[in-house]
């Protein structure tokens, strides 16, 4: 089971379903560090995915406890985000994440990582795969294309996008799904 920790909710759908084209059918998303805490205690997970921005506990705080006792000092933990600065990525690091992505995410580079730090072999990629996760990148990209520009109130825009854009996402899921490739 893989647990995402995100807030934004179209690239929370974006990431589980391409986890779940990697083969990794329990995906489970959860928006703050505060779920994700509660999550754990419940459950177990063998990769956590978690963004350092989000609402409440940082991510890099959940990361920083979770590291701090011993339960959850050997989960692999991978931090997809935002934040780029050289001096975050080596804190973020020091707290305890095992790899490092900056958004957009390149699911190749994802895949790669997740190989590697659970030790399995992923399916090879089918061929309408690319056309799929290309034509989800392209609604994330514009997700942050505008959400850059609306700096001033990006919750609102945030609630927009997530009516407009996240119905459309799951068509194009729904619709490659139908068609059986």
């Amino acid at each position: 089971k893989i647990l995402v920790v995100e807030d934004a909710r179209l690239m929370a759908l974006v990431l589980q379903r391409h986890l779940q084209r990697l083969g990794h059918p329990e995906v489970v998303i959860v928006e703050s560090a505060e779920e994700a805490l509660k999550h754990l205690q419940h459950f177990e997970v063998s990769l956590l995915i978690v963004d350092w921005s989000l609402p409440g506990m940082s991510g890099i705080d959940l990361v920083k406890e979770l590291r701090a006792g011993d339960k959850y000092r050997h989960l692999p933990i991978i931090m997809v985000t935002g934040h780029s600065e050289r001096e975050e990525v080596v804190e973020a690091l020091q707290a305890g994440v095992d790899e490092y992505l900056v958004k957009p995410v390149h699911f190749e580079v994802l895949e790669g990582k997740i190989r590697h730090l659970l030790g399995i072999s992923i399916r090879p990629a089918e061929p309408n795969d690319a056309e799929v996760i290309a034509e989800l990148i392209e609604e994330l990209a514009e997700y942050e294309r505008l959400e850059h520009e609306a700096a001033p109130n990006p919750d609102a825009l945030r609630q927009h996008l997530d009516a407009d854009a996240t119905p459309h996402c799951e068509a194009l899921i729904a619709e490659h799904d139908a068609s059986g490739k």
